[in-house]
């Protein structure tokens, strides 16, 4: 389940997503924070329509409603039912509660990027047996998510571990299925830069691509 802005995210996209090359779906549901918006049902109208094969994600897809006053009334159903959930908004308080969480979850917070914003509530915190960002230092400039409860003294920093922590055998990892577990994703260029390079060299492996010469 993906919970957004209603902006122009399709389901072309999601096929695109790393997720879907490595974790089976069955369903997809997308929602928005703004009932005006009308990407969601898009988002389900291209898939039923055919101009999105099915093949492309191996899933279903499903938009979610929003009744007048901007309240997503099937969100919390969604959420529930949901194995993974991403939250890319620009909400400055949350659209995600630890209260809808099913065990075993996993949660992609990838909107909030101000110090001043959030889009998970502190329940979602408690609930989260592990919490993964980029990095520690850019979390505690950027990460509003994790910034708001820990200046109330709700959520100590000591429980965020670096990503490349976790990636490696060593690192802490979920001890049982019910775990729920949360990657507060921020981006840093690193990732950029070594993505690129990587791209790069794979190019110049397989003769695809045309140089430039740019340079003098």
């Amino acid at each position: 389940a993906r919970i957004d802005d209603g902006y122009g995210l399709s389901l072309e996209t999601v096929r695109r997503l790393a997720i879907a090359n490595v974790l089976p779906f069955t369903v997809v549901c997308r929602g928005s924070r703004k009932t005006t918006r009308r990407y969601p049902r898009r988002f389900a109208d291209e898939f039923a329509a055919g101009t999105i094969r099915q093949d492309a994600i191996g899933a279903d897809a499903a938009p979610v409603g929003a009744n007048d006053a901007g309240i997503n009334v099937f969100q919390d159903q969604a959420v529930e039912a949901a194995d993974i959930l991403i939250t890319a908004t620009t909400s400055s308080e949350p659209v995600l509660y630890g209260e809808w969480l099913k065990q075993g979850c996993h949660i992609n917070a990838i909107g909030s990027n101000w110090a001043n914003k959030r889009e998970i509530d502190l329940s979602t915190l408690q609930r989260s047996y592990l919490i993964v960002t980029d990095s520690r230092d850019q979390a505690r400039e950027e990460a509003g998510d994790l910034i708001i409860p820990a200046n109330e003294g709700l959520f100590d920093w000591n429980r965020v571990y670096e990503l490349s922590e976790v990636v490696g055998a060593h690192g802490p990892q979920r001890d049982s299925l019910e775990n729920i577990t949360l990657y507060e994703g921020l981006g840093i260029a690193l990732e950029d830069i070594t993505t690129a390079a990587h791209i790069y060299k794979l190019a110049r492996e397989h003769g695809l691509g045309q140089e430039l010469h740019i340079l003098p």
